[in-house]
C-alpha cells in the first residue's frame, strides 16, 4: 500500500510539473516582454479603481460586460495591490492555464485513461496559447475554467449526474454566464445528457430543476450586491438594456459570417479545425449518435460551442476561444475513441506547421511595444504627468485605453469608451437609434455634473473612429456635447508624435495640418481646459 501510494504521488507530481512548466513556457513572452494591449483589460482596471474608492459597478462605471469578471479583477487588486495589476494579470493568466489544464486532464482521464488526460491537458495549453490574442486574462479565456469544472461534474463516474453534481454543475455554468453571457448555451448540456442517459421525463425535469437552482446561486449573490448598493436598475440598464442594444448591431446571418471570418487569422488551429469537422463527419457517417456516448458528447459540446460563438457575432481572434471546447473534445474523440492513427510523416508536418505558425505570431507579439497606439498613449500620459495634478479628473474621448491607469488620474463620467457606448454610428443606424438618446442623456448629465479639469480628444477633432457621419438623434446629442464643450472649455494645446522611418501611419490622423509642423510629425491628441481652471491659472501667473 505504501509503495502504491508513493508511485501515485510521484505520478501526480509529474503531471502537475508538466502542466506548470508548459503553462510558463507558452506564456513566457507575455510574462516577460509583451505589453498588455487588450483594451478590455483597462475597462476592468478602471472599474476596480471605482470599486476600491467606494463606487459601485454600473452605477459609477458603465459597461455591457457581465459583472463576475469585474469581481475577479477586484479580488486580484485586493490581493496584489491596484498598482501591481499588470503583473497580477499576467500571473493570473498562467494560474488559469494551469488549473484549466488540470481540469482537462481530469475530464479525459474519466472519459478514457490517464494517458489521454495527460495528452489532452498538454494539448489544451497549446490551443489556448496558439495566438497572442488569446493570452490576456480576458473574458473569452476566463470562462473556460468554470465551464470545464461543469463538464467534469457532469461526465465523471460514467455520467452519473448525482443531485450534488447537477447543482454544482449548474452553479459553474451560472458563473461562466456571469463572465460571458453567450456561454449560457452550455446549459443545454444537462438536458442533452439526461436524454442520452434515457432518463424518464420525471428525472429529466428533476435534473433541470436541480441544475437551474445551482445556476441561480451566483446570480443571487450578484443580486444581493447590487441591491445593497441600490444599483439593481443600473445592472439592468447596462447588462440588459444596453447589452441587448449592442448585440443587435448585426443580423443573425451577419453574425454567422463574422463568427467564421476570424478563423482565418488563427492559423495554428487549422489542423484541429479540420479534425473537428472530421470528427463530426465520422459521427454522422457511422451513425454513432445512437450508441456511442463519447460521440454524443462531442456533438452536444459542438452545438453549444457554435451557438455561443455565433451569438457573439464579432470577428476578433480571441472570440474563437468559444469553440475551443468543441475542438478539444473532437481531437480527444478521434485519438482515443476512434483511435485514428496518423502516419509519422503527417504528425511531423502538423507539429512543424503549428510551431512555425505560432512562432511567427509570437514574434509579432514580442514587438508590440513599437505600435503607434502604444506610442500615442505614452505621449498622452507624459503630457498628463507634466501638466495635471493627481486629484484632477480628466475625460478621454473616445477610448480610455491604459491612460487613466498608468497616469493614475480619475475618470470623469461612468463612460470609459465613447467609441463603444456613445459614438458607434453603425450600431445606432442598425438599431434605428434605439436607446441612443437615453445613453447620451446619462453621459451629458454625468459630464456636466463632474466637469473634468481637462478633456483630451484622442481622435483630434472629436471624430468617430470609423469615419461615418452622424445622423438623427445621435447627431443632435453629439452637437449638444460639442456646444457644452465650447461654452465651458478652451482649447489649450495639441500633442504631436514624431514618426520613425518604420512608422508610416497614425491610428487617428488629423484631418487638418498645421503650418509649422515638421513632415514627420502628426498631431495625435488635443487638450481642452475648463474655463474657470484656465482663469485661475492666468490669475496665478499674473500674481506672480
Amino acid at each position: 500500500m505504501i509503495k502504491y501510494n508513493s508511485v501515485k504521488i510521484i505520478k501526480q507530481i509529474y503531471t502537475l510539473s508538466i502542466f506548470l512548466l508548459l503553462a510558463l513556457s507558452f506564456k513566457a513572452i507575455y510574462l516577460i516582454s509583451s505589453p498588455i494591449w487588450r483594451v478590455d483589460l483597462f475597462y476592468y482596471l478602471e472599474a476596480v479603481r471605482t470599486m476600491l474608492e467606494g463606487g459601485t459597478l454600473y452605477k459609477n462605471f458603465g459597461c455591457s460586460h457581465p459583472p463576475l469578471c469585474y469581481f475577479v479583477f477586484y479580488a486580484l487588486a485586493k490581493i496584489a495591490g491596484y498598482h501591481n495589476m499588470f503583473a497580477a494579470i499576467k500571473v493570473a493568466s498562467i494560474i488559469l492555464d494551469f488549473f484549466c489544464s488540470l481540469t482537462v486532464f481530469a475530464i479525459f482521464k474519466e472519459l478514457y485513461e490517464d494517458r489521454a488526460g495527460l495528452f489532452m491537458g498538454c494539448f489544451y495549453l497549446f490551443l489556448v496559447n496558439a495566438h497572442p490574442a488569446f493570452w490576456p486574462f480576458n473574458i473569452p479565456v476566463i470562462y473556460l475554467l468554470p465551464i470545464f469544472f461543469s463538464f467534469y461534474l457532469l461526465l465523471r463516474n460514467n455520467f452519473e449526474m448525482s443531485s450534488v453534481s447537477l447543482i454544482a454543475s449548474g452553479f459553474f455554468i451560472g458563473c461562466a454566464t456571469l463572465i460571458s453571457t453567450n456561454v449560457v448555451f452550455y446549459s443545454l448540456m444537462i438536458p442533452m445528457l439526461s436524454i442520452m442517459k434515457k432518463r424518464s421525463f420525471r428525472y429529466l425535469l428533476k435534473d433541470g430543476v436541480l441544475s437551474f437552482a445551482g445556476f441561480l446561486i451566483p446570480f443571487f449573490f450578484c443580486f444581493i450586491y447590487f441591491y445593497r448598493h441600490n444599483a439593481l436598475y443600473d445592472w439592468y440598464l447596462w447588462n440588459i438594456v444596453w447589452g441587448s442594444t449592442y448585440s443587435a448591431a448585426y443580423t443573425p446571418l451577419q453574425k454567422l459570417a463574422l463568427s467564421f471570418g476570424s478563423f482565418i487569422e488563427v492559423v495554428p488551429w487549422y489542423p484541429f479545425l479540420i479534425a473537428w469537422l472530421l470528427s463530426l463527419y465520422v459521427i454522422f457517417r457511422e451513425n454513432l449518435l445512437k450508441s456511442n456516448h463519447h460521440a454524443k458528447i462531442v456533438f452536444f459540446i459542438s452545438v453549444c460551442a457554435l451557438f455561443s460563438r455565433i451569438i457573439m457575432g464579432k470577428t476578433a481572434e480571441r472570440y474563437e476561444l468559444y469553440v475551443l471546447p468543441a475542438i478539444l473534445f473532437s481531437v480527444g474523440f478521434i485519438l482515443f475513441d476512434r483511435k485514428i492513427n496518423l502516419s509519422k510523416q503527417t504528425s511531423i508536418i502538423i507539429i512543424i506547421f503549428c510551431i512555425c505558425s505560432s512562432g511567427y505570431l509570437f514574434k509579432i507579439a514580442s514587438v508590440q511595444n513599437d505600435s503607434l497606439l502604444i506610442q500615442r498613449d505614452a505621449a498622452v500620459r507624459n503630457w498628463i504627468d507634466a501638466n495635471t495634478k493627481p486629484l484632477d479628473k480628466i475625460y478621454l474621448w473616445n477610448e480610455g485605453y491604459d491612460i487613466y491607469y498608468l497616469s493614475d488620474r480619475k475618470m470623469a463620467t461612468r463612460f470609459f469608451s465613447a467609441e463603444e457606448d456613445l459614438d458607434k454610428v453603425k450600431l445606432w443606424k442598425a438599431t434605428k437609434y434605439r436607446n441612443t438618446e437615453y445613453l447620451w442623456n446619462i453621459f451629458l448629465s454625468d459630464i456636466s455634473t463632474e466637469r473634468p479639469a481637462y478633456i483630451i480628444d484622442l481622435t483630434y477633432h472629436f471624430s468617430q473612429s470609423n469615419g461615418m457621419e452622424r445622423h438623427g438623434i445621435h447627431k443632435k446629442k453629439y452637437d449638444e456635447f460639442m456646444s457644452w464643450i465650447s461654452h465651458n472649455y478652451t482649447f489649450m494645446t495639441q500633442g504631436q508624435l514624431t514618426l520613425g522611418k518604420h512608422l508610416t501611419k497614425i491610428p487617428c490622423p488629423a484631418t487638418t495640418k498645421t503650418q509649422n509642423r515638421k513632415e514627420n510629425e502628426h498631431e495625435v491628441f488635443r487638450v481642452f481646459i475648463r474655463n474657470d481652471l484656465l482663469n485661475r491659472q492666468k490669475s496665478e501667473i499674473s500674481y506672480k
